[in-house]
């Protein structure tokens, strides 16, 4: 009888320290797989894109009002367009590799009042226009005579005055 009781209890201990060996693995483990993600969440997360890529960027107020625009036309055209607040464009910056480069200044009704560019062959041109968009004074650079150029136009387009 004391034979057969003590088998039982042996056996009954080697079944706890299974169990016990068993419930330490599986503690172990889960601090393990805490402790990970804690250490995960506290990796530094970067705070800025160094490079932010797109085909165009638009820029709206807090009334959802598109206030500004980057853009690339088909013909590789960029454009860097500004409106105002009732999203009529008021200034454009385009920059062409067959056109040259310009900035266009507009009126409240997007009208081109001001214009100064440098076209492709490297010649600076500079223009005013009236509130119909016609142009009344331009100032550019005469290649052929090498001299600056200054024209005054009629309301018809034609020259009313060059110098020189």
């Amino acid at each position: 009888m004391i034979h057969g009781s003590l088998d039982t209890m042996l056996h009954r201990l080697e079944r706890l320290e299974r169990q016990n060996r068993f419930q330490r693995r599986m503690v172990t483990l889960l601090v393990m797989v805490f402790t990970g993600l804690v250490l995960m969440g506290q990796a530094r997360q970067p705070t800025t894109a160094k490079t932010v890529e797109s085909e165009k960027f638009v820029l709206k107020d807090s009334t959802g009002k598109t206030r500004a625009a980057l853009t690339v036309d088909s013909d590789g055209t960029l454009q860097f367009l500004l409106a105002d607040q009732t999203e009529e464009i008021r200034a454009r910056l385009s920059v062409s590799s067959n056109a040259g480069t310009s900035l266009s200044l507009m009126d409240n009704k997007s009208i081109v009042r001001a214009g100064l560019a440098v076209l492709s062959d490297g010649t600076p041109d500079f223009a005013l226009a009236d509130s119909a968009g016609v142009v009344r004074v331009g100032m550019g650079f005469d290649k052929k005579a090498s001299s600056p150029t200054l024209v005054f136009y009629d309301s018809n387009k034609s020259v009313s005055r060059r110098f020189p």
